[in-house]
Parts: structure tokens; sequence; C-alpha cells
């Protein structure tokens, strides 16, 4: 559990009865996230406003369903809390594509019809990824992320849906594009957009589930 919750433990409350609320709490958490979030509330240890705190309680609760971990995550008033949890996430000197992997197995990811929530969900990432690497930009990250989403959707599209995927060199040659075009262009990039295709290509989706 996070120290943030025993900090907030009342005077009257002792030790072993805060543990046993902090247990319930996360037997309700996993039948209905919002029900645990209430109880927590009602017991005046975590308030539901409290996005950070939220993240802090389930980055730290290993009790939690990683199943309604990730339905809680998915819906868009709780984009705030997946914020806070993206800044938990450890970036530096990793490789971009296994990032995106570890971001995007935290929630549903939204289907690519869905714009203004990819979009969403990227910049959160982007914003973060770049914010621990100080060699490469946010236009940067953000190119490459979504780069990657259309890379995965090319290569593992039903058959009959994309005639011809995406080769190496086509990817290889529009991503600098892109990047070059947002002035976001670095040697990181340039010297690994190649492996970002071998990743998606040898490894599948860089979701952990595919889109319908």
């Amino acid at each position: 559990m996070p120290d943030s919750l025993y900090k907030n433990k009342p005077d009257n409350l002792t030790w072993k009865a805060l543990n046993l609320l902090l247990d319930e709490s996360c037997v309700q958490f996993n039948v209905e996230p919002e029900w645990g979030l209430k109880f927590l509330d009602e017991k005046k240890l975590l308030k539901r406003s409290d996005s950070n705190g939220i993240a802090q309680f389930i980055n730290g609760t290993a009790r939690l369903h990683w199943h309604q971990v990730r339905n809680f995550l998915t819906l868009r008033k709780n984009t705030d809390v997946l914020e806070h949890l993206t800044s938990m996430m450890i970036f530096k000197n990793q490789f971009l594509p296994t990032s995106l992997r570890k971001f995007f197995a935290m929630f549903h990811v939204p289907v690519l019809g869905d714009r203004t929530r990819m979009d969403s969900v990227l910049t959160i990432f982007s914003r973060e990824f770049s914010a621990q690497n100080e060699s490469v930009t946010f236009d940067g990250v953000s190119i490459i992320a979504y780069a990657l989403v259309l890379l995965s959707v090319d290569q593992f599209a039903l058959a009959g849906h994309i005639r011809n995927k995406m080769s190496k060199r086509e990817f290889i040659k529009n991503t600098l594009r892109a990047l070059e075009n947002a002035d976001a262009i670095c040697e990181k990039f340039t010297s690994e957009v190649g492996d970002y295709y071998d990743n998606v290509y040898l490894l599948g989706h860089i979701a952990p589930e595919k889109w319908d």
C-alpha cells in the first residue's frame, strides 16, 4: 500500500483496523473500482477527487486486479489518474517502443476512429517520455508514437483489409520526413527508426490488445 494512505490514518483508528479497511477497499475495487474508491472516501482515507492519490493507490497496491485497473483507466473521466500514473513510470534511456508497450498495457487502447482520445493518450505518453529523455522533443516522440500505432495497424490488419503492407524502407522514409517537417529530427531517431520497425515486425502489435 502507498505511504500516503497510512499518513492519512485517523487518530482513533488502530493500525490493524486501517489494514482491514484497506483490504476491504481492494476487495470492493476488484468488483467495481468506483466502489473501492467510494469506500476509501467515506472512511476519509482518500478523496475521490484526488487523482494523484488514486494513482499512488493503484501504483502501490499489488492486490488490485489488473483487469479492473485497465477498465478504470480506460474511462475518459479518469484521464488525470492515467496521467499521474504515467509520471511514475521510468522511461529514461529506455527503447521507445518498449516504453510505449508498457504505457499501452495500463488501459484499453482507443480505437483508431476515436482520434480525439488517441491524441489525448499519446500526448500523455509523449510528454512524459520527452521529459525524461532530454535528447528528444515532445513533437518528435509524438510523431514516432503515432507512426508505431499506424505501422501496427498496417502490419496486423485482417487479410484483405490492407493489400500492400508498408515496407521497412517506406516506414523509415515516411517517419524521417515527418520528423524533418516538424523540425524534430535528432540523432537518436535517425539511428533507431529502423529498429522501431523491426520491433513491431518481430514482436507484434505495439498495443497488448489489437483494435477491432
